[in-house]
């Protein structure tokens, strides 16, 4: 993205694209700070975009963190569940969620949500819910009883 771009790219009602509504990063910026948090926006030309996100610690660490090369990288276990009815959105979360050692299923729309939940309830570790889908709600969907 150019400079004028990654300048605005948290504002509200501010997209790219010709249609949409352009409140995605906005209400992600929103629940950061409702945390206590911040965003970085990083951009190099040519080679892409860095989002950071910054949250305040929950309390003292007993021990500093080792960040040298040797350092073991976290690694998760489990099925997840991504919901969202953008495929683009879909593909990254899906690669960025399996790079951190979970399975994973996916549903575009809340219908497929709820029939992927109610096979595979017992192995889902959780759901990662997009809550402004074209059909029911993300609430309406997350109440429904499989």
């Amino acid at each position: 993205m150019n400079e004028s771009t990654r300048k605005r790219v948290l504002e509200k009602f501010f997209s790219t694209k010709t249609t949409g509504k352009g409140l995605g990063l906005a209400t992600v910026l929103g629940v950061v700070r409702r945390h206590k948090g911040a965003i970085l926006v990083e951009n190099k030309p040519n080679l892409g975009s860095r989002f950071v996100v910054l949250f305040p610690t929950a309390g003292r660490l007993s021990e500093q963190p080792s960040v040298g090369r040797n350092h073991q990288h976290w690694r998760g276990s489990g099925l997840i569940l991504l919901v969202d009815d953008e495929t683009m959105v879909i593909r990254v979360m899906k690669r960025m969620v399996e790079l951190t050692g979970f399975s994973v299923l996916t549903a575009t729309s809340e219908e497929e949500a709820i029939q992927t939940f109610s096979v595979h309830a017992d192995e889902i570790s959780a759901v990662i819910l997009d809550f402004n889908m074209p059909g029911m709600d993300g609430k309406t969907t997350l109440a429904e009883d499989p």
